[in-house]
């Protein structure tokens, strides 16, 4: 991976707009080795700016995404905690969408969880993350949706109001996921 200068300007929510030919320099052109998967968003490839970084690549063109793209940047403006993720910035240009993440050297927690890429977490672990994660979640609560399908409360689907107990439920699939070691939502295995 080559080393981008990473020369940004902040937005006025404190977010900053990279130069899109930064990420570009820094992802190797978006080249196959810098590809990480294929996200709900589009395309994530690992990058390095001034430190490693995450860059969350949305479909080249399309403005299908743009009101998520632009909540994204707003709640994550606002964020700054030890136990969740940073947006490090963005690029809003040449009909590009791309979100750039500080990059998380151990990966995501279902890699740790479902034996995918790492031995299995002890108990003692799994206890710490489930803390955290509260930790985390209790930085966030807000109010107006934040969570994807499978975390959300049932509830909110049908009054469209987000409470503590919504809060509640989403944490309690979190928990799941780790003591389990399954994810929330398989459509591979039968309904439960």
């Amino acid at each position: 991976m080559s080393e981008g200068t990473a020369t940004t300007s902040p937005n006025p929510n404190g977010i900053l707009k990279i130069p899109f030919l930064d990420i570009q320099a820094a992802t190797n052109n978006f080249g196959k080795s810098s590809i990480i998967r294929m996200g709900g968003f589009g395309m994530v490839y690992k990058g390095m700016l001034n430190t490693k970084v995450v860059v969350k690549r949305g479909v080249l063109g399309s403005r299908q995404g743009l009101p998520e793209f632009q909540t994204e940047i707003t709640a994550f403006s606002m964020i700054c905690h030890l136990h969740l993720v940073s947006l490090a910035g963005y690029i809003d240009e040449q009909s590009e969408m791309i979100l750039v993440y500080e990059y998380m050297e151990n990966g995501p927690l279902k890699n740790h969880l479902y034996g995918l890429k790492h031995p299995p977490l002890s108990w003692k672990q799994r206890l710490e993350i489930c803390i955290d994660s509260a930790r985390g979640i209790h930085y966030l609560h807000t109010g107006s949706a934040q969570g994807r399908f499978g975390y959300l409360d049932p509830e909110y689907f049908w009054r469209r109001q987000l409470t503590y107990k919504s809060d509640v439920y989403s944490f309690g699939v979190v928990l799941f996921e780790v003591l389990c070691a399954r994810p929330a939502v398989d459509p591979l295995l039968a309904r439960e």
